[in-house]
């Protein structure tokens, strides 16, 4: 009978360790709380409100996606990354830690609690275009600043004029000011994997800055390379 006992023990003892947790969070704008995640489980974040716009990071590592007031991440590997979420009122700043195994969420809450700082985002309309190598045109259409996380969302626009389907993963950019690389590469986030012969796609990046200064965007498709100047006053 004892025997039994201390198996029944055990047993429960694994089942419990491995199992996911159920845990609320709350943001306010000035801070990003952590969202645990395991390799092969399907995490939900609920939030207060619906999601408009969901923004990781780093896309070829997690699946997400959402439904009413829920955002669900899968990873796909080992890997962290950050997770942004636009309601109709609020930013929402997370960071992803995959873990292997057990002591992951499988539900987390979001509260929200008000802060004394500006909880706003700021917009720039942008009008640059940019023809790559006859290939791609391309519109640059809003800038977001979002001030508590100080980050930076371009919006823009792509027109495949190839004659074939393209993927939108062989469109890659980059920042320069001066001559000299930034730091901080663009995280792509696309509406489409792919854009067929004379289709548009819409797209975004998100990026920092350290200083508000202008900067060089540099896109390129294959062999070829197109830059357009993003001035002071659209920071």
């Amino acid at each position: 009978m004892r025997t039994c006992f201390y198996v029944g023990l055990l047993l429960y003892s694994i089942q419990f360790s491995q199992a996911g947790h159920v845990r609320t969070i709350t943001l306010d704008g000035r801070n990003m709380k952590t969202v645990y995640l395991s390799l092969g489980q399907s995490t939900i974040v609920r939030f207060p409100e619906k999601p408009n716009k969901v923004i990781v990071g780093n896309t070829n590592f997690f699946n997400v996606e959402f439904v009413e007031t829920d955002v669900a991440i899968q990873p796909k590997g080992i890997t962290n990354s950050n997770l942004f979420v636009y309601g109709q009122e609020r930013t929402y700043g997370l960071l992803l830690k995959v873990k292997s195994g057990r002591h992951y969420d499988d539900l987390v809450h979001v509260r929200w609690k008000e802060s004394k700082l500006t909880q706003s985002s700021k917009d720039k309309s942008l009008g640059n275009k940019i023809n790559v190598g006859d290939q791609l045109w391309v519109q640059l259409h809003q800038l977001t600043y979002i001030r508590h996380h100080d980050l930076y969302v371009l919006h823009l626009s792509v027109k495949n004029v190839t004659r074939r389907r393209i993927r939108t993963k062989d469109i890659e950019a980059s920042l320069t000011r001066r001559k000299k690389d930034l730091p901080f590469q663009p995280q792509w986030i696309w509406d489409k994997k792919s854009i067929g012969k004379g289709k548009n796609v819409s797209g975004r990046f998100s990026f920092q800055l350290k200083r508000k200064e202008a900067f060089t965007l540099h896109l390129s498709f294959k062999d070829f390379t197109a830059s357009t100047i993003i001035r002071k006053g659209s920071l």
